[in-house]
């Protein structure tokens, strides 16, 4: 029993020091090679994406189309978010018509999706209520599930403020 109880010490002492080269290695490249990937974690409980680690590659103009995942700079997102980085999924392009009505989100004609945070939010059925076409170089980022702080409660994410794509690895 003793020794099953030394072989997996050794394995998981063997894995994690397997694990820390690794990120040590990717931090070093990323900072001294100027590779071009970085890993992005999402650490909270409640996800707006059904993936918590990606790895983000580093763009300043990346092809954009609708249902991409994105990385970004928020500004002008309130509630303590503005500054932060997001990753979320392109829902809207240039061109695209948002409507935002009796608490559901339109796009071209289709529903997608609630805005389940009112209450969370503090604001009255109604509140942000608005039509609008997206203009060149802006895009509307969703999360995939209700409670997702998203673009229907803040609108949309200037190209500027993309630093990249995102690509899920669990």
């Amino acid at each position: 029993m003793a020794s099953k109880l030394q072989k997996a010490g050794r394995v998981g002492w063997w894995l994690f020091n397997g694990v820390l080269f690794l990120f040590l290695l990717w931090i070093f490249a990323v900072n001294f090679l100027g590779f071009p990937y970085r890993l992005g974690v999402d650490g909270q409980k409640i996800r707006c994406l059904p993936w918590s680690v990606f790895v983000v590659k580093q763009s300043s103009s990346p092809e954009i189309q609708r249902g991409d995942l994105l990385q970004f700079r928020g500004q002008g997102v309130g509630h303590g978010f503005d500054g932060l980085l997001f990753v979320k999924m392109v829902g809207a392009i240039p061109g695209d018509h948002v409507v935002v009505r009796s608490n559901e989100l339109f796009i071209n004609g289709q529903l997608h999706g609630q805005l389940s945070l009112i209450k969370t939010l503090k604001k009255q059925p109604g509140y942000f209520d608005r039509s609008f076409i997206v203009l060149p170089g802006e895009y509307l980022m969703l999360g995939t599930t209700p409670e997702s702080f998203d673009g229907r409660y803040w609108g949309t994410v200037k190209k500027e403020q993309i630093l990249g794509s995102a690509y899920p690895i669990f």
